[in-house]
């Protein structure tokens, strides 16, 4: 409860009130009495120089008092792959990692993929482009603002003058491989892997009550499972 009083979420509508601050105040001239919502985004609206990445930030200092002590910042996404949302987003997480030390990402991508970019972004070995295609779900990695995200977190993180590093993670189901969730297993496998390291035995017993339907774990194999087969598969992942 405590951390849910403390979040508040800077959302997609902040963005789309940014972008349109200029249209709203030049239209409030030649248009009728505006509605209510145009009002309220013409009196809260914040101007932006750009929406573009660069090292000027002024213009974004005024959501150091939006953002005020909240853990979490969400942005919303109203269209994948549009530039200027995501050069925005790029530009957003740059100042709120310089400038107020937040030190996590997290974007739609599959959790078990998002390892990868995990730990290239902490300095670990591959290639961007590679990383970043494999490592994004829904072809993401395609969107080359995506691949210039993951190259500014990674070089941020080495270097030696920024001691507290910004970790990566993903958000969404994995497995997906855009949409057929042919490794969809992924999801099942590496939380027993880890299991086992904790106990051998439950890992086990987990196992062999997951076993006859492993197999089938995907969308293709998933929908020929019977009743019977769906509900023990789903019992096993909650025991």
């Amino acid at each position: 409860m405590q951390l849910k009083r403390s979040l508040r979420a800077v959302s997609c509508a902040l963005t789309a009130v940014q972008c349109l601050a200029g249209v709203l105040t030049d239209a409030a001239s030649a248009q009728p009495p505006m509605d209510r919502f145009g009002k309220w985004a013409i009196a809260r609206a914040i101007p932006l120089r750009t929406l573009e990445p660069d090292g000027e930030v002024s213009d974004l200092s005024p959501l150091k008092t939006v953002v005020g002590a909240a853990r979490i910042v969400a942005l919303g996404e109203s269209t994948h792959g549009a530039h200027e949302p995501l050069a925005f987003r790029n530009r957003l997480v740059r100042f709120l990692v310089e400038q107020m030390g937040f030190t996590a990402i997290a974007l739609e991508t599959g959790f078990i993929e998002s390892r990868a970019i995990e730990r290239f972004v902490a300095g670990g070995p591959g290639e961007l482009r590679g990383v970043v295609r494999d490592g994004m779900s829904w072809g993401f990695g395609r969107f080359p603002e995506n691949e210039e995200l993951i190259d500014w977190v990674r070089t941020y993180n080495v270097n030696p003058m920024h001691h507290r590093k910004v970790r990566f993670y993903g958000v969404d189901l994995s497995g997906a491989k855009n949409g057929a969730f042919s490794d969809a297993r992924r999801a099942i496998d590496y939380p027993l892997k880890f299991l086992a390291q904790a106990s051998s035995a439950d890992a086990e017993r987990v196992q062999q009550t997951l076993r006859p339907c492993l197999e089938k774990f995907s969308t293709a194999g998933y929908s020929g499972l019977t009743p019977s087969q769906r509900e023990s598969l789903a019992s096993g992942l909650f025991v």
